[in-house]
């Protein structure tokens, strides 16, 4: 292996496989198999790559499926990957529905409780809402201004509460009064969204 950085980890709830994203010249995302008794890992194999860091990686709330944001290898424009987790094979690629506006980037991805729902965070602020089991948009919205102007991420983070009925989400937020939205550390805040039934 090439000398690389480690940018995330996943572990799967038995403890038996570890998600290991790592980019030096390109990211690789790589599947290692651990025996838990005897405290050993076996790298098995490559999952996927891409030119840029692969940042998100989640299993589903079942450890059924992984999930990966990876960025085409022409240009930057991110699609979440579904592995089956009893064999690692690729099972589907999803591609951000041109209807939810989003941008090419998704810094944040997060399961509903029962694994039902992919709620996808983008880069400009706006939060989509997959639905796994019938392969269709349910809704998006944005939940943190849009700024062109910014340096910065809009959005940075997200996490769905295991009661179902809540998300955070992390990301600028201009102080009000401040004219045209101050941009600094003071401007970024944690929204809570309180979802309907879906």
């Amino acid at each position: 292996m090439t000398p690389s950085r480690i940018s995330k980890l996943a572990l799967s709830s038995d403890g038996a496989s570890l998600i290991v994203s790592r980019f030096g010249g390109q990211a690789e995302l790589d599947l290692w198999k651990l025996n838990l008794s005897q405290l050993t890992a076996e790298w098995v194999r490559i999952l996927g790559t891409s030119r840029f860091p692969i940042d998100q990686i989640v299993f589903s709330p079942d450890q059924h499926l992984l999930s990966a944001v990876i960025s085409d290898n022409d240009f930057r424009r991110d699609a979440v990957y579904f592995y089956d987790t009893d064999t690692f094979t690729l099972q589907e690629r999803l591609r951000l529905p041109a209807s939810w506006s989003l941008s090419n980037e998704i810094p944040a991805l997060a399961f509903s409780p029962e694994g039902r729902y992919l709620a996808l965070l983008d880069d400009d602020g706006v939060l989509g809402i997959w639905n796994r089991e019938e392969q269709r948009p349910m809704t998006s919205f944005r939940v943190h201004p849009f700024l062109a102007s910014t340096p910065f991420y809009i959005s940075h983070a997200m996490d769905w509460a295991q009661n179902g009925g809540l998300i955070a989400t992390a990301g600028w937020c201009p102080i009000e009064g401040h004219e045209g939205g101050k941009i600094g550390e003071e401007d970024f805040a944690i929204k809570l969204w309180r979802l309907e039934e879906l």
